[in-house]
């Protein structure tokens, strides 16, 4: 769990500006891994959520602290909560992502979106990126892993777990 929280952090305060190209399935660390980017773009297909709670866990890779940062607390919540999966077209509307793109066309809109970018003094970007970060999440990050640890030890997750090894779900 530690390294999953410290490389979602390295990502996030990389000095390089990071941008996740989305298409297809966004979910659990994956989708912690994506939050953890300076800028997300997807197409309408991508689906985005956090199913930890299907298993009586809470996302422990940093989804549950940067998920509020660009989405309302209380939508943030919902998603945790009910393990809620939304489309690229919902993710945009709720500020989830950057920019939605037309099917076939994600990987030449962020080339040209990264470029756009790089075409501006590194150090302006990078001073800026600096200047937004929130500070680090240390404490928080060590907060979240005994709660998802106690989570995954617990009894009724051993039993959503075995029902979902045995095909009973």
């Amino acid at each position: 769990i530690d390294l999953g929280q410290m490389a979602k952090q390295k990502v996030a305060r990389d000095k390089q500006l990071t941008i996740a190209s989305v298409d297809g399935y966004d979910l659990g660390g994956g989708f912690d891994l994506a939050r953890a980017c300076d800028f997300s773009l997807a197409s309408e297909s991508a689906t985005f959520g956090l199913p930890e709670s299907d298993y009586g866990l809470i996302p422990a890779f940093g989804g549950a602290l940067r998920l509020p940062l660009r989405i309302h607390h209380k939508k943030a919540l919902e998603m945790i909560m009910l393990g809620e999966r939304v489309n690229g077209k919902k993710a945009m509307e709720m500020g989830l992502i950057d920019r939605l793109v037309s099917e076939g066309e994600l990987k030449a809109e962020t080339e040209r979106f990264a470029k756009e970018i790089l075409k501006r003094p590194r150090l302006g970007i990078r001073s800026a990126k600096r200047a937004l970060l929130p500070p680090p999440f240390t404490e928080e990050f060590t907060i979240r892993r005994d709660l998802f640890l106690r989570c995954l030890f617990s009894e009724e997750t051993k039993r959503l777990l075995d029902e979902r090894r045995h095909g009973s779900k």
